[in-house]
């Protein structure tokens, strides 16, 4: 696995030296240790060092062969299983326009790229960070099913980079604020409070999601255990 330090990093995605190997991750904080340390300072970078970060994140329109091809041997099984069994559930195949961009590409039918970049979210920044953050968000919810773990996570980290830059180390006013923290997703704000321990000092975990009744948070420090539930509220009317 690679070393990284935050300064190396930096100067890779810049395009100032090589990135020393093919498996040197660009598309994502490599660590939690560089990511806490990048967002840390992140008031202090330069508005095109942070935009250049979020373009390597976000991701540009591109064709990603690998999982492409895989996505498209899974619709190739799903319309055989539609063929044999058209009154099943598979009778009729759903194509989303990912699907579509899938089956024109491997065809031969287009050139255009199978994924659709994300880059248009910077043109909301500075001034509109929540909404850049939903786009981000929409955009996961639409492919989390297809998108690869590394875009993921990258989607993730450029999600908190818009929410430390143009938010909390930001000038954004109190109404932005707290429009922030009411539109977050329960799951969000549960990693939210994770980070809020740690800043604390403690070494906090975001348990999987599930239905069993179980605690959402667990945070340690020096023997001490915090579990952390969440509750849904209702707001008076």
């Amino acid at each position: 696995m690679p070393d990284y330090e935050l300064d190396e990093w930096v100067a890779v995605l810049e395009g100032r030296i090589a990135q020393p190997s093919p498996d040197y991750l660009v598309v994502t904080f490599p660590d939690d240790e560089l990511r806490d340390s990048y967002l840390s300072t992140v008031a202090e970078r330069t508005e095109e060092e942070v935009r250049t970060i979020l373009c390597n994140f976000l991701g540009g329109s591109r064709t990603v062969r690998a999982s492409d091809q895989l996505h498209l041997a899974s619709l190739k099984a799903r319309q055989q299983m539609a063929k044999e069994n058209p009154s099943g559930a598979q009778g009729s195949l759903h194509l989303s326009e990912y699907d579509r961009r899938v089956i024109r590409f491997f065809t031969g039918a287009s050139t255009t790229p199978t994924w659709e970049g994300l880059t248009r979210v910077i043109d909301l920044l500075p001034h509109f960070p929540q909404q850049a953050l939903d786009a981000v968000h929409a955009y996961v919810l639409a492919h989390a099913q297809v998108l690869p773990d590394l875009h993921i996570v990258g989607l993730a980290d450029a999600a908190d980079l818009i929410r430390a830059r143009y938010i909390t180390q930001g000038n954004a006013t109190t109404e932005v604020l707290q429009q922030l923290l009411l539109g977050l997703s329960s799951r969000d704000f549960e990693f939210l409070v994770a980070r809020f321990y740690r800043g604390m000092g403690y070494d906090a975990v975001v348990t999987p999601a599930q239905k069993d009744g179980g605690k959402d948070v667990i945070a340690k420090k020096r023997g001490e255990v915090i579990y952390i539930e969440m509750q849904e509220l209702a707001w008076p009317s």
